[in-house]
């Protein structure tokens, strides 16, 4: 049983938190639409995602990570009541949005011509490519829309940013099925199709996020505050010193698991299409996790912007221990219902059958995941990310990739595990992740008052 103060606390992080969790449900549940609609149309379509979307996703959270960088920077402002803080960090993420928007763009475009040199067959890497493509044109939005939801949520607004999420995730469904499968006489683009799809979703939420900003009352003391002014290069790099450390270890362990759909390629189709639903289950149970971070982050934030640091450690350390039980249901969810789960992706038996089998290592690794992303949301609130971000990169390229590729070439034991050796993986560097990350958080919380966090 929770003490009073445990449940008081606990309704204030998930008074943050649910919505949070529903907006990452929201935005999963699209990359749910693409696998399902992709997966109906084809296994060659659904492979062709899966290779798109491993090689887009650490870009994605690359961008994400570093615009993120703005949140601590709102959240301990609006704690402290620091209206004009909050505005001078709205104008430059506005020009920071605008110039990693160019560089993630050019970096797409050069890259596309390469994708055809990753072994599969052309009629899968014609997909993937023609979904990169596609994903070019909605990159600025994406980054409009990360700075609007980092101004909302900052300011303890959770519940807008999930609304419109929502909203975007129907609306993702109509124009899946039209861009996959055409409408009237258009025969549709296939797989490409959930790339247009996405990339539209990306404006249209955009729009919806800065139009809410404009016109609510909540924010219009920073508004007032706002001016249009020159790129502060001092103020920026303050923003990237929190946010690239910390999107660089997000990317490290995005990019672990991005990497394994790659080099699942020479297994064929089945495995890919297999990995790419066990991943997208996977990544449905771990929104709930994602969001009670990010509710962490926020609400650590807002008690150090008061000068709170006992309660913030306090705080910190109750979400871990919520997360961690929360794990432990989704848990033997996961285990009870992941041959129903499979089914709802693909009739495909081979493909069914190889990711059943994935979806028990994905239970195996949900409580030390929700442990690791839980602290590492609660040391961002306390603008905490670099030595966070080296713990990540260890455990994940260090310790996880040694495992994965041992065992799936069978160097450890004799025996090649193919696509389970790669997520046996998964289970190690997580496990090295959450250890790390919680001794962090220990001593981080401990010396909170001698830390320079302004």
């Amino acid at each position: 049983m929770l003490s009073m103060k445990a449940r008081l606390e606990a309704r204030k992080v998930y008074g943050l938190g649910i919505p949070l969790i529903i907006s990452q449900v929201a935005i999963v549940g699209m990359s749910t639409t693409d696998t399902i609609m992709a997966g109906w149309y084809g296994t060659n379509d659904l492979a062709g995602v899966a290779v798109a979307t491993g090689l887009w996703f650490p870009l994605l959270v690359l961008l994400i990570g570093i615009i993120s960088g703005v949140a601590p920077f709102f959240a301990q402002g609006y704690g402290g009541k620091n209206h004009l803080e909050i505005a001078r960090v709205f104008e430059q993420g506005v020009w920071l949005t605008l110039g990693l928007s160019a560089i993630v763009c050019a970096i797409l475009l050069v890259g596309i011509p390469y994708v055809s040199l990753l072994g599969e067959a052309s009629s899968v890497t014609e997909i993937s490519s023609g979904y990169l493509a596609a994903i070019v044109f909605g990159v600025p939005g994406l980054a409009l829309s990360i700075l609007g939801r980092c101004l909302c949520e900052a300011h303890g607004n959770t519940r807008t940013p999930m609304l419109i999420n929502l909203v975007a995730f129907v609306v993702n469904i109509v124009l899946d099925y039209v861009f996959v499968f055409g409408f009237g006489d258009w025969e549709g683009f296939g797989g490409v199709g959930c790339g247009w799809a996405t990339a539209t979703i990306y404006w249209l939420t955009a729009i919806a996020l800065l139009r809410h900003v404009a016109k609510s009352r909540r924010y219009q003391k920073v508004i007032k505050e706002a001016e249009i002014c020159r790129p502060n290069l001092q103020r920026q790099k303050d923003i990237i010193k929190v946010g690239l450390p910390s999107s660089i270890g997000t990317t490290a362990e995005v990019s672990f698991f991005a990497m394994v759909a790659v080099m699942l390629v020479p297994y064929g189709a089945d495995t890919v299409a297999a990995h790419q639903i066990a991943m997208n289950v996977a990544s449905i149970i771990f929104m709930i996790p994602l969001g009670t971070s990010m509710a962490i982050g926020i609400r650590a934030a807002h008690l150090i912007g008061e000068g709170n640091y006992h309660h913030a450690r306090y705080s910190s350390f109750l979400t871990v221990k919520l997360a961690a039980a929360t794990a432990v249901v989704t848990a033997v969810a996961t285990l009870l219902f992941k041959d129903t789960i499979t089914t709802w992706y693909t009739s495909d038996v081979e493909v069914i059958r190889i990711a059943s089998t994935l979806l028990i290592y994905s239970a195996l690794f949900q409580f030390i995941d929700s442990i690791q992303v839980i602290c590492a949301g609660a040391l961002r609130g306390y603008k905490d990310t670099r030595v966070p971000m080296l713990m990540q990169i260890f455990s994940y390229w260090c310790a996880g990739f040694f495992v994965s590729w041992s065992l799936s070439i069978g160097a450890i034991t004799g025996t090649d595990w193919g696509a389970e050796g790669f997520w046996m993986g998964f289970v190690a560097g997580l496990s090295v992740a959450g250890i790390l990350l919680l001794q962090r958080l220990n001593r981080v919380t401990k010396r909170a008052k001698t830390l320079n966090i302004n």
